[in-house]
């Protein structure tokens, strides 16, 4: 399958390179790819529209592919309605993002229809971001610096520095509050080694944890090397799942 979709890919960019991102996505998908388990490619111009309106790319078609044709479990089983597939991945900006998002809630007990609302995309981006169209959109501006501290850069200027150990907020006017947490001993990650099926697994997860981390701060590159730069090269699968868990509610924190 992920030869299939790798030949497929390239092959697009090459046929594609000079139409729009819309366009490309509607060209990846009419004819090309399934919309049923029939091996139907004709699809309805209005389907096509709706699930590459406002695309950057061709995510949306590879998400679909994925969706419908690569065994991703809804919860009830792999073979999807078509329709649910669009919803998802409609306006996708990575296929991976959005099929690891809602595999992530299914596995958390959600019904596919949370699940489905969980990872619309342009929800989680606004949120996460902090928009408010009374503010004028203002953001909440989150990176990882040198050292692994994570900076928030709220509106009205105020940083806020979170790092183990507690967090330092900076007025705008330049004055600093540092706050420290009481030490208290959390759950301690396993200290056996994975058999290697758990341990493929574990990798598949912490890769979408990063995937979630560069997410959060915008895909800067800067950002996610500051991170990973602090990783210690001997942690445990467990200890970078943890590491990473830990970043992450750093991150979206109010």
């Amino acid at each position: 399958m992920w030869a299939i979709r790798a030949s497929l890919v390239l092959a697009m960019l090459v046929m594609f390179a000079t139409s729009s991102a819309a366009e490309e996505c509607a060209e990846a998908v009419q004819g090309r790819i399934a919309w049923d388990y029939d091996g139907n490619t004709a699809w309805a111009p209005d389907n096509v529209r709706r699930l590459c309106q406002g695309a950057e790319s061709i995510e949306p078609a590879m998400c679909f592919l994925r969706v419908m044709h690569g065994g991703v479990n809804y919860g009830g089983g792999v073979t999807w309605r078509w329709q649910n597939a669009i919803d998802l991945c409609e306006r996708s900006a990575d296929a991976t993002r959005t099929v690891a998002c809602f595999e992530r809630q299914i596995r958390h007990g959600q019904s596919w229809q949370n699940a489905l609302a969980a990872c619309d995309e342009r929800a989680v981006v606004f949120e996460t971001l902090g928009g408010d169209d009374e503010t004028g959109g203002a953001v909440i501006v989150r990176r990882v610096l040198p050292g692994g501290k994570v900076e928030s850069r709220f509106p009205d200027g105020t940083i806020r520095l979170d790092y183990a150990g507690g967090f330092t907020i900076i007025t705008p006017d330049g004055q600093e509050q540092i706050f420290l947490f009481q030490d208290v001993q959390g759950a301690t990650p396993p200290s056996t080694p994975p058999d290697s099926a758990h341990e493929d697994w574990l990798a598949q997860q912490n890769d979408s944890l990063l995937i979630i981390i560069s997410t959060l701060v915008g895909h800067d590159e800067a950002s996610v090397n500051n991170y990973l730069a602090n990783e210690n090269a001997g942690s445990s699968p467990y200890q970078k799942m943890d590491r990473h868990i830990d970043t992450i509610n750093l991150l979206v924190s109010p």
